[in-house]
């Protein structure tokens, strides 16, 4: 008996499914919710259960992987369980997930109207009913209606239209992630560069405190000036390390004495500094004298005043 040919044209190309493989594992459905997970069952209860989603979903792709190299018709679900538990086990298995499906839809369009929220507040209007502690507003009600229709819209349009709007998708949400990683990394620069400047701010009163002189000017304008210094000289270093190191730039593949140089630069002199400044700073106490030294300070230029 001739196997019958699917008569459904491939318009998917390797991007379209990898941008569709994204939004469906980096979807901001539940990103929104996880708030609400966490204040539920905790940080580690919220972590114990994306772990053992992971494993669940480990083994679902791990089945579809085999079954769909197996049977590459259209139909997916419905094929297999078609094959595997005949015309009334399938019929089950399909509405199961197609009714799984709508629950997902509701999911889903539930996140942009709870962004708004977050982000405008006065934006609930018209209150309507609560369900299972959860006030619904009209002005909510409508966007996620909004929204279902929109993807249904979209899908009923062909499948090459949602690829296309996933990708748009894809790149708003990298971007937002390429955002947030470089807020991160900065984080840490953040607060030394907020002690640096103020350890030199509070050297000021120290100098009048010890000296009787107040040399702002001074202390400021050799500031700048050490820190044009060190930062010509720290990136004087990475080219003479590199070198040093036999650093190539159009090698298609760097020596193991580069790949040295380059750990060094990015590894292990950073913590050699970060060390050499924690131990530094273990000597400094000048931030426990400095409310003393500006009490000082106040009384002597009182009694300058009066004088």
């Amino acid at each position: 008996m001739e196997k019958k040919k699917s008569e459904f044209d491939k318009v998917f190309s390797a991007w379209d499914i990898l941008v569709i493989a994204f939004g469906a594992m980096i979807g901001w459905g539940w990103v929104v919710s996880t708030g609400d997970w966490i204040g539920r069952g905790g940080v580690l209860g919220a972590v114990i259960g994306f772990a053992i989603g992971g494993i669940m979903v480990f083994f679902v792709g791990l089945t579809y992987a085999e079954l769909t190299a197996a049977m590459p018709q259209c139909g997916g679900e419905h094929v297999f369980s078609y094959k595997a538990m005949g015309p009334v086990g399938s019929f089950i298995c399909t509405w199961a997930i197609i009714l799984g499906y709508v629950s997902v839809v509701c999911f889903e369009a539930c996140a942009l109207p709870t962004i708004i929220t977050y982000i405008y507040p006065g934006f609930l209007k018209g209150y309507l009913y609560t369900v299972a502690g959860f006030d619904i507003y009209a002005s909510w009600l409508a966007v996620a209606m909004i929204v279902a229709f929109f993807i249904t819209f979209i899908n009923i349009k062909g499948a090459k239209t949602a690829a296309t709007l996933q990708t748009v998708l894809t790149v708003i949400i990298g971007g937002v992630g390429i955002m947030i990683a470089s807020g991160l990394k900065g984080v840490g620069n953040a607060g030394i560069s907020s002690c640096m400047f103020a350890i030199v701010s509070d050297t000021i009163e120290y100098g009048e405190w010890k000296t009787g002189y107040r040399t702002e000017g001074l202390i400021n304008s050799a500031s700048s000036f050490g820190f044009k210094v060190g930062n010509g000289l720290g990136s004087a270093m990475l080219g003479w390390i590199l070198a040093l190191g036999g650093y190539a730039e159009k090698a298609v593949a760097q020596s193991a004495s580069a790949l040295t140089a380059i750990n060094a630069l990015f590894i292990y002199i950073p913590v050699l500094a970060a060390v050499l400044i924690v131990a530094i700073m273990c000597f400094y106490k000048l931030d426990k004298e400095y409310d003393g030294i500006v009490t000082d300070l106040k009384e002597e230029r009182g009694v300058a005043d009066n004088d």
